[in-house]
């Protein structure tokens, strides 16, 4: 093809769409592979005759292929071309986007090597332009070589940071949008630029100086929020915040009064107001060590408090509102930062309202208080005293709504019946899933009355929207009624049978989402055999959705169902796995659209003539929604593997290849999810193997499969890779709760390919506030967390069952790193009374740390006789304790010391008695509780009787143990029970006479074939045989007419 043939057919490009792509396969198979076409293409940029854009747009995309062919003198003559080109003022913006992209395309060849090095300059030049349209792409240009040239741009970092200044000056000067918007790329390329500096550079400085005008900017922004220049800016912001060095963090009180000033602002839309509150969100999760710092949280209480009360209304057409994101803000915060500077200001405020003659301020009252409770947790159990007024008038409130959520139960329920029938809507809905979910809640009471909401779905008055709010709640009614919900199956099936439509249309899809989500809970609840009739149509419905290539929202739903349905049949679903696994290994491997900044987007929408932005779905949803189904797939396949166990074998390989692949993503929780289910994997694997039982110690040889080893052998450098360098700490909590399930399945073996020092680190550094996600990266000022956030004192109980579990699977191989591990752990368990430290940790921090402290014991037997004394004294610190909580990890661990320390602790046998006496009395109308905390200590009793009888009461310790027989709750202690009184039987036998008929009648019923009680296990059964041959040595005539001769082996035997 000549150039003259080349220039025609691009000046037709645009004239047929129809033939557009045989043209554009023509120029690339007969002329864009020729590097003539690059002169040619150039001349059609300066022709003016309406094919300048394409022109560009094609250059840019073959610049590259032939650069290297190009003589110097013709290199020379485009660089020139290209840059007086952009400078053009009767240029087009889709001709100036398109030189642009050209520029950055050669020049991603030329800076590197050092090549074109007065082109920086040039375009700084071009920036000082007086045209804000071209300030606009230029400064674009510059930023996008700074991220991907970074090397090439580097000796001109000075000359950027002038540039880029003055433009950050001038736009928060001016209230013109268009110097605004040159001002926000400013910050963008400034951005970019601190993300390639070493934290030692002297230029950090200068954009830190200009700092106070980025928050002047964002203020203007986020009042004009639907240009998308304040998303934009505060994703900068977010990125100056997540640097290693401090750039804006002493800019936080300006930042945040910035953002509440904006969200206060009632005369705003709503649509600008959620904006800096979804911001507010994000700064409380990342940054709440420097808002503490800063003193801020007063501030921030005050005024979203203030932002709650003023809402004229709680609803909003858009799903949203300034109401509900600044209730979820504060929430946030409460969660987020400790109760103790939360509580009291939230107090006043629940306390002023509930005074209140307006109903209104009585009604926000108790949303605060709702509000409050999610992160106040152990902290309000001591100051009910301050809550329970309250809630008294509340349930005397004049207003039903105070009634109603005083007294959830109760009241709520038919309360939210009837707002449903009266107007339904998705908060409705969602209220009736909060109820039906609570613990406790009585659902029988209210069985039928849910159920026949399903009636709903064949009325035309319900929108589609309201029938997938149905769909959703009898999902949660049937999971929390359970074999309950069989009555209501096949009529519930057939009601909801409508919304089983597959489609593109967004209404629809959460309508078939809903449907899928509450068949696959129904599926749990009532159990295969009643589910069967309804799995083939389910199963087709879950693969069909799938295969939906362009709807991965569909696809996560199918994902989902497929392994509800897996989890229902178990080994029944065996039949089905190849058409699943096929198409969820498919959709794992679905790619991610590349990620470009909102201006690239903005470039290729004018190079393709596609001017409506709403026309293409946002990249970043469909990253979102694409990243959403890949943590259900690998979900759904850990799933399926557990429920089939050996049926999985053959797609082991391949799905744990591919979820491996997942292990590096970008995304922290893609990747967290993906090392969950190989964990999920490994348990399942090494199960189907065979394997049950281990012994504990790293030089224990485990027989480990080919297949086991190598996922753990894959998975565990992921595993300890993320506990390194994971900042989220809902991330981590999650890990460390998979490694434990993981550890406590397979022992030892874990440490295939990684030391037990490793995993003890990973725990200790969490402790011991040094991991990241215990940290500020731009605050190096170690905090101590006595107090923490809900989330945290999670975290730290996870991090010392951690430890625990890996002392259980090295036993007595953990002593070298045991002095350490002790003291870090024992530190958590203090109380105000405890002189194992000076500081007194929140209940569930103790908690958990005490139950850890059990486990610890348990593995290291008699190596922990070094530190009996200060285990006993912290176990009787638990023991003094008024929280059921806590005193149950006492017992245990007595019993144990007990068992395990070789020091003799008889001398303490009567104090320990003095505080359990009153624990061995139990009445039928006992709680669970109470019942629980009675076993462990007539278990501790039996294991002072089993070591010294002749310390202990024995006219008080047999008939209580006799009377306890067998344990019911603690089972694996019935073994104990017996031990102690074979040991006392064989010594003095004597003691038993008077008890006689109550232990044979013990003995009897348990060795009673018909006896369906499984609460002796075979180790306690052994036991029980050995005791009766003892007691028939004693008391032949008793036992023989007790029927248990049978049970005495005969001599010869």
């Amino acid at each position: 093809m000549s150039p003259e043939d080349a220039l025609q057919l691009l000046k037709q490009y645009d004239e047929d769409e129809s033939n557009r792509k045989a043209k554009l396969a023509r120029l690339k198979r007969d002329f864009y592979s020729k590097p003539e076409c690059v002169k040619t293409l150039l001349q059609a940029i300066n022709l003016h005759d309406g094919s300048e854009a394409v022109a560009a747009e094609h250059l840019r995309d073959h610049i590259s292929d032939h650069w290297g062919a190009l003589s110097v003198e013709d290199k020379e003559d485009v660089r020139r071309s290209l840059v007086r080109a952009l400078q053009r003022v009767d240029n087009g913006q889709a001709l100036t986007i398109g030189v642009a992209q050209v520029i950055v395309a050669i020049a991603r060849i030329e800076l590197p090597v050092g090549e074109w090095p007065q082109l920086v300059l040039q375009l700084i030049n071009a920036c000082k332009s007086d045209r804000t349209e071209l300030q606009e792409i230029v400064s674009e240009t510059l930023t996008v070589m700074v991220k991907i040239i970074p090397r090439g741009m580097e000796p001109f970092s000075r000359n950027l940071i002038k540039l880029w200044g003055e433009h950050v000056r001038a736009g928060r000067r001016s209230s013109d949008g268009q110097h605004t918007r040159v001002a926000v790329i400013a910050v963008n390329g400034l951005t970019a630029l601190l993300a390639t500096l070493d934290k030692d550079n002297r230029d950090i400085e200068s954009i830190k100086l200009l700092v106070p005008h980025f928050v002047k900017l964002l203020e203007g922004c986020f009042k004009s929020w639907p240009n998308g220049d304040g998303e934009t800016l505060w994703n900068d912001f977010k990125t100056l915040f997540s640097l290693d060095y401090p750039v804006v963090g002493s800019h936080l009180p300006d930042i945040v009064k910035c953002l509440l000033k904006t969200a206060a602002d009632k005369n705003a839309a709503d649509e600008i107001r959620l904006q800096p509150l979804n911001a507010l969100d994000w700064l409380i999760q990342q940054k709440k060590y420097q808002i503490q710092r800063h003193k801020l949280v007063t501030t921030m209480v005050d005024k979203l408090v203030r932002i709650i009360s003023d809402a004229e209304d709680e609803d909003s057409d858009t799903g949203d509102s300034a109401f509900d994101a600044a209730c979820r803000v504060l929430r946030t915060l409460c969660t987020s930062l400790p109760p103790s500077q939360t509580y009291p200001l939230l107090l006043k405020h629940i306390k002023s309202g509930s005074k209140s003659k307006d109903e209104r301020k009585r009604q926000i009252a108790i949303v605060l208080l709702d509000i409050g409770i999610s992160g106040w947790q152990d902290y309000l159990e001591p100051r009910m005293s301050e809550i329970w007024p309250f809630l008294r008038n509340a349930y005397r409130d004049s207003s039903e709504y105070m009634r109603s959520v005083a007294d959830m139960h109760a009241t709520l329920m038919p309360v939210l019946l009837k707002c449903w029938e009266e107007d339904a809507g998705a908060d409705i809905g969602d209220a009736i899933k909060v109820v039906v979910n609570t613990a406790g809640f009585p659902i029988d009471n209210y069985l039928e009355s849910l159920v026949s909401l399903a009636d709903d779905i064949d009325s035309e008055d319900k929108s589609l929207a309201d029938k997938a709010i149905i769909a959703s709640i009898l999902g949660s009614v049937a999971k929390a009624s359970q074999a309950r919900f069989l009555p209501y199956l096949a009529s519930t099936m057939e009601k909801l049978s409508p919304l089983a439509i597959l489609s593109t249309d967004s209404e629809e899809q959460y309508a078939v989402d809903s449907y899928m989500s509450a068949v696959g809970q129904i599926a749990n609840a009532v159990g295969k055999d009643a589910f069967r009739p309804y799995f083939a149509d389910a199963f087709e419905l879950a693969v069909l959705a799938m295969q939906m290539d362009a709807e991965p929202t569909m696809r996560c739903g199918g994902a989902k169902l497929c392994g509800e349905l897996a989890s229902a049949f178990k080994d029944g679903f065996a039949p089905n796995l190849h058409a699943a696994m096929t198409t969820l290994i498919t959709n794992l491997q679905v790619p991610e659209p590349e990620e470009t900044s909102s201006w690239m987007s903005h470039w290729e929408r004018h190079l393709t003539g596609d001017d409506d932005e709403q026309s293409k779905p946002d990249t970043s949803d469909i990253i979102s929604s694409i990243r959403q189904e890949k943590q259900q797939i690998v979900e759904t396949i850990a799933t399926i593997f557990t429920s089939t166990t050996s049926h999985f074998l053959a797609y082991v390989d391949r799905s744990s290849t591919e979820i491996l692949r997942l292990s590096s993503h970008p995304d922290v929780t893609v990747r967290n999810s993906a090392v969950v289910a190989l964990l999920e994997m490994i348990r399942a694997s090494y199960e189907t193997a065979g394997k049950s039982k281990w012994s504990p110690g790293v030089g224990v040889q485990t027989s480990l499969d080919p297949r086991t080893a190598s996922l753990i052998s894959r998975t565990l450098p992921v595993v300890l890779s993320i506990c390194e360098t994971c900042r989220d700490q809902e991330v981590i909590k999650e890990l460390f709760s998979a490694l434990q399930e993981t550890m406590k399945k397979v022992g030892p073996a874990i440490f295939y390919s990684r030391k037990p020092e490793d995993f003890y680190q990973a725990a200790a550094r969490v402790l011991q506030h040094t991991a990241p996600c215990m940290q500020d990266p731009q605050h190096e000022e170690v905090i101590p967390c006595v107090e923490g956030s809900s989330t945290e004192m999670d975290l730290i109980g996870e991090a010392c069952y951690l430890i625990a579990s890996t002392t259980l699977a090295l036993g007595k191989d953990s002593l070298r790193a045991f002095p350490a591990l002790y003291d870090l752990v024992a530190q958590y368990t203090a109380s105000s009374t405890s002189p194992m430290s000076d500081k007194k940790y929140p209940p569930s921090i103790r908690m958990s740390a005490g139950g850890a402290f059990v486990d610890i014991v348990k593995a290291l037997e008699n190596a922990i006789t070094p530190y009996t004394e200060s285990a006993l004294e912290l176990c009787f610190s638990y023991l003094k304790e008024q929280r059921f909580d806590l005193r149950t990890n006492a017992l245990p661990s007595l019993s144990a010391l007990i068992k395990y320390s070789e020091t003799d602790l008889s001398p303490h046998f009567g104090r320990i008695l003095e505080e359990i006496r009153p624990l061995l009395k139990v009445t039928p109308k006992s709680s669970k509780n109470e019942r629980w905390i009675h076993e462990n200590a007539i278990s501790l009793l039996a294991h002072m009787v089993e070591r010294n009888p002749a310390a202990v009461p024995l006219d008080e310790a047999v008939p209580t143990i006799l009377n306890a027989l067998p344990l019911k709750t603690d089972t694996g202690e019935n073994k104990c029970l017996f031990d102690a009184i074979l040991g006392c039987c064989r010594k003095e036998p004597q003691v038993f006479e008077p008890y006689m008929p109550k232990l044979l009648e013990v003995l009897v019923r348990i060795c009673d074939p018909e006896n369906l009680e499984d609460t002796v296990d075979n180790e306690a059964r052994a036991v029980v045989d050995l005791l009766i041959c003892a007691l028939d040595t004693a008391f032949p005539a008793q036992v023989r007419a007790a029927g248990l001769g049978p049970f005495v082996p005969s001599p010869d035997r």
